[in-house]
Parts: C-alpha cells; sequence; structure tokens
C-alpha cells in the first residue's frame, strides 16, 4: 500500500486539510499505525459479513509500490481496498469502472482473477474503456497552484 505521489489529479479530488499528508508521504509507503488500524477496521467489518452469512472474497495482493507505465504516463500504485469504487454488481452482471487517479489505473488487476472466476461461472462482466490520462489533459499550473 503506497500514498499517491501529490499530483494533480490527487490534489483536485483530496480535501486541502489532507494535502500535508500527501506533500509528506507522496510515493512512500503508508505510515504503519495507519496500516494497523485499516487492517483492523477490515477484519472486524469481514468478522461481521461472515457472521452475517455473507462470503467474503478479496483481490489478489498486488506490490503497489511497483512503478507502472502505460505509454501516456507512469506512475506507482495505491492499494485495492476499495472495490466500491472500481466495481458495482448488478443482478448477474459485474460492471467494472476506471480509475480516475493514475495511481489507481491498474487496480482493476487486483479482481481480475475474482471476475474472471465469476465470469466463467455464468456472471456478465461489463468494462468501461480505460482514460489514456495524457498529460496535456491536465492544467498543470491552475490545477497545482490552486489553494
Amino acid at each position: 500500500m503506497v500514498v499517491p505521489k501529490f499530483t494533480p489529479e490527487v490534489k483536485a479530488n483530496t480535501s486541502h486539510k489532507n494535502w500535508k499528508f500527501f506533500e509528506m508521504y507522496g510515493g512512500r509507503p503508508f505510515p504503519a499505525e495507519h496500516l494497523k488500524k485499516a487492517a483492523t477496521e477490515i477484519e472486524e467489518f469481514c468478522n461481521i459479513l461472515h457472521h452475517e452469512g455473507v462470503t467474503v472474497r478479496r483481490p489478489e495482493p498486488i506490490d503497489f509500490s511497483e512503478v507502472c507505465k502505460t505509454p501516456d504516463f507512469e506512475s506507482s500504485g495505491l492499494y485495492s481496498a476499495m472495490p466500491r469504487d472500481i466495481l458495482l454488481v448488478v443482478g448477474d452482471e459485474i460492471i467494472e469502472s476506471p480509475m480516475a487517479w493514475r495511481s489507481r489505473f491498474f487496480e482493476y488487476r487486483a479482481y481480475r482473477p475474482l471476475i474472471k472466476e465469476y465470469f466463467r461461472r455464468g456472471a456478465r462482466w461489463t468494462t468501461a474503456p480505460k482514460p489514456q490520462m495524457l498529460d496535456e489533459l491536465y492544467d498543470l499550473v491552475r490545477d497545482w497552484n490552486y489553494r
């Protein structure tokens, strides 16, 4: 789990009160105390779901500290802890959406084994086109300097 670098898309979608955190930790692993708290909360949530009869499935572990590249940009990753952002299930259809942050571009890969398993068992699978996220799509002067 890696804190995203403080890029224009992160800044544009993050509360001003959290900017210092991204400036301090961007591109580095999350602080240990954050990871410990997150793990505790996730385990408790999974425990509650399990006791309610829900089958809990987890994404594949991915090393999000590795730099990922496309022909248009490169970025280190973030994490795959928010499936609600990338996946929506309606009936027997799994709808996969693209992410708005470069650091989350490849997040879908953590869920692909699960999606493929459900697809092979008869689920429908729809995925939206992934954006290019070209530098020219960002107003780097305006986006970076507003406060």
